[in-house]
């Protein structure tokens, strides 16, 4: 199971599109992102139930009380395990939460095409659009586009719809 959301009490600094409010809880916050074109990520605030949908770079936060921080989506059908890219780096590697946190930093990098996070030392590198054909087998990094995976999360379950039943 790849980590996704932050812990709570971490939030994202990026600039914010639109906030909206009396939001259940993170996941139904992420729902909106994912409707929403431009944006990336969110911040889901666990007091006041407000969910701020925002954009560009969602692998900047900082430490905030009672805020759940998350991507887009929690699909990771795009990326492949077990595998890095040996082509060079756009830019120094990075320690990042998650690979979803690794893919917003290179989406909001010129340059950046491709990423390779590896999960052992939750370090990011960034890598232009040369990187394919470079991949090399590696236990622990995984590699993938830049831009989001399609299918919405539907290999990740949250908690409300293992409950209830539906999707």
């Amino acid at each position: 199971e790849l980590k996704c959301f932050h812990p709570i009490n971490w939030k994202s600094i990026a600039r914010t599109l639109k906030t909206e409010s009396g939001v259940k809880d993170a996941a139904a916050c992420q729902r909106l992102c994912a409707k929403e074109d431009q944006c990336t990520h969110f911040n889901y605030h666990t007091d006041s139930h407000n969910c701020e949908l925002k954009i560009k770079n969602g692998s900047d936060v900082v430490e905030a009380a009672n805020v759940i921080t998350g991507p887009k989506t929690c699909s990771s059908s795009c990326f492949t395990l077990g595998v890095g890219h040996t082509a060079k780096e756009m830019a120094r590697s990075e320690r990042k939460y998650s690979p979803f946190d690794c893919q917003s930093w290179c989406r909001d990098t010129n340059g950046c095409f491709y990423f390779t996070f590896n999960l052992d030392s939750s370090t990011c590198f960034l890598k232009g659009a040369d990187a394919p054909g470079t991949e090399r087998e590696y236990p622990g990094d995984m590699v993938g586009p830049k831009e989001f995976c399609s299918g919405g999360g539907e290999d990740v379950e949250t908690e409300e719809e293992s409950e209830s039943g539906t999707g």
